[in-house]
């Protein structure tokens, strides 16, 4: 049963809390600039709104699943980040981020499963991605080429629809300030012998696009 008691940090400094977010009846929400520094996030449910707030070496930790959430209002930063996020969004994106400060900044997702995830403009490049069965396909638009000249033996061509579906949705409407795309390949890849997966990690490693 949901807490009845909802969290609600509009501004100011909240620092070495532990914050449980969206198991509560009314909808948890980080709003008007605040900055969480040294923190334990706990996304405990999905009931939570998160808008214009500051995460500042923090844990955070999505205890349930978090599905296509857009945190292009905040800034993610000096923070690790743990749990499974399919479909979701971090960073500044044009034209929908009312933020203009919302960005990412050595950030360390080694421990997160990250499928279909796209990341805006920010700092790819200290930030620490998902290992194997995820991929994380660096600048996928100007790369989509690249990408598309990977060959895979003919009983792994499913890999490539996976991928290239991905693609499209990550690039629909030539996002120019998309930087990164994540997709977790664990149901594509559960059933394959260790020599199949061996091929395939191969064909990635060969894309300097690709990070895995």
């Amino acid at each position: 049963m949901a807490d009845a008691k909802r969290i609600e940090i509009v501004g100011g400094n909240t620092r070495n809390e532990t914050v449980q977010l969206g198991n509560h009846e009314d909808t948890d929400t980080v709003y008007g600039g605040a900055f969480l520094v040294n923190c334990e996030v706990n996304f405990c449910g999905t009931n939570f709104e998160i808008v214009d707030a500051n995460f500042l070496n923090c844990r955070i930790n999505a205890k349930v699943p978090i599905e296509n959430v857009q945190f292009l209002e905040s800034v993610f930063e000096r923070s690790s980040i743990s749990g499974r996020f399919v479909g979701c969004s971090f960073g500044f994106r044009r034209g929908v981020s009312k933020s203009p400060n919302a960005y990412y900044r050595n950030c360390d997702f080694s421990s997160a499963i990250l499928d279909h995830c796209l990341f805006f403009t920010g700092d790819t490049e200290t930030v620490t991605w998902p290992g194997w069965p995820n991929i994380t396909i660096l600048n996928p638009r100007q790369n989509e080429r690249e990408f598309a000249s990977a060959v895979f033996p003919a009983n792994l061509n499913s890999l490539h629809e996976t991928i290239d579906n991905a693609l499209k949705v990550g690039t629909a409407g030539g996002v120019d300030e998309l930087l990164a795309l994540t997709i977790d390949l664990g149901r594509d890849v559960e059933n394959l012998k260790p020599a199949e997966v061996s091929v395939v990690q191969n064909v990635f490693a060969q894309k300097s696009c690709i990070r895995f």
